[in-house]
């Protein structure tokens, strides 16, 4: 569906932040992430700054006609239909707005606004659950197929984002995430062995470490946190979930139940990073590092990806890093880098705690 202006016709959404051309003068819809009112520094007058957003990604404008009027005529998360001049500020384009208009909510395909995963939902959701049928604890493999067999959490699984705006954070960020980390610690298992590492509760605490989030974050206008979000969390939320489907189960082990709820409670490491607990289990200690070093990445990639056309050797400051990141990547003079293969999931008959054979090298998506 399509919003209808003042002239009747509908406007479409052709333009994208990552078509964007400096020096051109630009009409489209985009969705404000982002909203402030800021002072110049010469006059200290008031002016409007936005952060609008599409599928393909962010960029900043500033307006500086009807600031108050402009403040309170749309909100976050609101669609805008835009006129203005494509500028280049601090190595990075920026649209200087001449009107913003906003459009009501049921006139817009949301597609066009949020940015997706690369893969197929339902493909990524058969592979996870080829992986709930790789574990070989009766137990553990009665609750994992008694969550992710709900249809409503299947739904919501498939569609959330792992994050508003760290990493993974677009429609189908969750799982990917999720099947990324499943897959880390599937391998750290293998190195260890099963005299060291319970491949079984680990893979466990894997799929179950970020579930929350498909109640904590909201994905229809924008990525952003629910009420129940802000006010419980995911690690609350999903281990509140894990707690009545292992109810549901007769004779379920309380060893396992507190083993299974602490790699949750403790996957983000430490207090000040909202962990209730901190990691005292092998099996919690291994996912905490491979969670973060998942999301890490996927954040460094993300935005090594998204300035790797502008110029200079160094990213913009990433806040949630604290650090630049340099762009420039080492290769072989003759080019001859060799594609990384996935974790896969083991067949039945494999022995669960070997992992897939390793890659020669690893290169970069």
């Amino acid at each position: 569906m399509t919003a209808k202006n003042q002239g009747g016709e509908a406007p479409r959404k052709t333009i994208f932040v990552e078509s964007l051309e400096v020096n051109s003068t630009i009409t489209s819809i985009f969705i404000v992430r982002d909203k402030e009112i800021r002072q110049q520094k010469n006059n200290n007058q008031d002016y409007l700054r936005l952060t609008l957003g599409d599928r393909t990604g962010s960029v900043a404008a500033i307006s500086f006609q009807d600031t108050d009027k402009n403040w309170h005529t749309f909100s976050q998360g609101d669609y805008v239909l835009i006129r203005g001049a494509v500028k280049e500020y601090a190595g990075r384009p920026q649209i200087k707005l001449t009107r913003v208009q906003p459009l009501p909510e049921d006139g817009v395909d949301a597609r066009d606004f949020l940015p997706s995963s690369g893969r197929d939902a339902g493909e990524m959701y058969d592979e996870l659950l080829g992986w709930v049928r790789s574990v070989e604890d009766p137990q553990i493999k009665r609750l994992l197929e008694a969550i992710f067999g709900d249809e409503e959490i299947a739904a919501r699984f498939r569609m959330a984002p792992a994050a508003k705006t760290m990493h993974h954070a677009y429609i189908g960020g969750l799982l990917t995430h999720t099947l990324s980390v499943i897959g880390l610690c599937h391998r750290v298992a293998g190195h260890y062995g099963p005299s060291a590492v319970n491949r079984d509760l680990l893979l466990a605490g894997a799929m179950l470490h970020d579930l929350g989030k498909a109640w904590e974050l909201d994905w229809h206008r924008g990525f952003d946190y629910t009420d129940s979000g802000r006010l419980l969390g995911h690690i609350v939320e999903e281990s509140f979930l894990i707690d009545r489907y292992i109810d549901r189960i007769e004779g379920f082990p309380g060893e396992l139940r507190a083993q299974l709820l602490h790699i949750v409670l403790s996957h983000h490491g430490t207090y000040e990073f909202g962990s209730p607990r901190r990691p005292k289990t092998v099996e919690a200690l291994i996912l905490h590092y491979v969670d973060d070093l998942d999301s890490k990445c996927q954040a460094m990639q993300d935005l090594i990806a998204a300035e790797s056309g502008q110029k200079g050797n160094w990213t913009s400051f990433n806040r949630n890093l604290g650090r630049y990141l340099y762009k420039k990547r080492y290769a072989p003079e003759d080019g001859a880098a060799v594609e990384a293969e996935p974790p896969r999931v083991p067949d039945e008959v494999e022995t669960p705690s070997v992992p897939p054979e390793s890659p020669r090298r690893e290169a970069e998506p």
